[in-house]
């Protein structure tokens, strides 16, 4: 899936990416461009101890990054870039919706 994470207390939109692409990632993003939303029933998640919640999702398209993919084997267990041809399979279907987006533009 995407890079993503909870948007903390006073914290901007802009400011949660950015956070968390460092900790999840190791790298800086810069240049970050709305792409857009998504709520509603294909939002719907169930977590392994059995709650349910539906949630707001926001993307962005960052235009420039520096630094090096880095794994902390705790929100992170392996990081790649792949070409649109090679996505896996298994991304969420909410993180797809923005992945196809980007390339419809």
């Amino acid at each position: 899936g995407l890079i993503g994470g909870i948007t903390e207390l006073g914290e901007s939109l802009e400011t949660t990416a950015v956070r968390e692409a460092k900790e999840e990632s190791g790298l800086y993003i810069k240049g970050l461009e709305l792409l857009g939303t998504t709520s509603g029933k294909d939002c719907f998640i169930e977590f392994p101890h059995g709650d349910k919640a539906f949630f707001i999702t926001i993307g962005y398209v960052c235009k420039s990054y520096s630094g090096e993919l880095k794994i902390d084997n705790f929100e992170t267990k392996d990081l790649s870039f792949f070409s649109y041809e090679q996505l896996p399979e298994n991304i969420p279907r909410s993180h797809r919706v923005f992945i196809d987006k980007y390339y419809s533009l």
